[in-house]
């Protein structure tokens, strides 16, 4: 059987560890991507964004900031792909070449890693969904307890 169709069979106990996987990966195409002078400051910036972002999203209770690294991740592909066609000039340097290379990697990594936490993204939809609605960790009106006064005493019901 092709190894790509045992990957799908591997389950981590942590459902955060493919998130975790995908972040480290990210972090270093784009550090090694950044060795150079070819990438320009934009390319960290938003590169490091989306690190950012996957970070919360490890850390947050909801998936918005899943959402928004998925977004800025399928952005990233088109300006990696304008960056590595428009500002490839100098390629003597061994930096620049790594550079090009990593950032060519990371270009290519950018789909399967969009793939992958859209399908992270779709199971922690569907635990969020599924969840108690007498839960008492959300406050509302319903499930708020009203203080009421009884002879210079605040009691709550």
């Amino acid at each position: 059987m092709a190894w790509f169709l045992e990957i799908k069979k591997i389950k981590f106990k942590n459902p955060m560890t493919t998130i975790k996987i995908v972040l480290i990966l990210h972090y270093l195409l784009t550090v090694m991507g950044a060795i150079g002078t070819f990438n320009p400051f934009v390319y960290l910036f938003y590169n490091f964004v989306i690190i950012l972002l996957l970070i919360w999203s490890i850390y947050s209770k909801t998936d918005e900031p899943l959402k928004l690294a998925i977004i800025l991740n399928m952005c990233a592909v088109i300006l990696d792909a304008l960056y590595i066609v428009a500002l490839v000039e100098d390629t003597k340097s061994r930096k620049v070449v790594l550079s090009i290379v990593a950032s060519s990697i990371h270009l290519i990594f950018r789909p399967f890693s969009i793939l992958v936490l859209i399908k992270k993204d779709e199971k922690l939809s569907e635990g969020n969904s599924e969840e108690n609605p007498n839960d008492k960790s959300i406050q509302t009106v319903d499930n708020y307890d009203f203080p009421t006064f009884k002879k210079n005493k605040i009691t709550i019901l």
